[in-house]
């Protein structure tokens, strides 16, 4: 999340500019709910954002073991 920006902004503006027209399905964002700050949560949560958590040392390990 850029610093200074509010999730529910920044998921406001990629569903602005994907799917104006167009009805929303799903939001999927795979973060480290684990690093992330737990206010960038909430903020996922009230935008309703469907999160996939991940380590990430688990992407890192995934990247480099192909």
């Amino acid at each position: 999340m850029p610093k200074g920006r509010s999730a529910v902004a920044v998921a406001q503006v990629i569903r602005d500019m994907f799917f104006s027209g167009y009805r929303e399905a799903e939001f999927l964002v795979v973060c480290d709910v684990k690093k992330e700050n737990s206010q960038v949560i909430q903020e996922l949560n009230d935008a309703q954002v469907i999160k996939s958590q991940c380590m990430a040392s688990w992407e890192l390990n995934e990247m480099f073991s192909r």
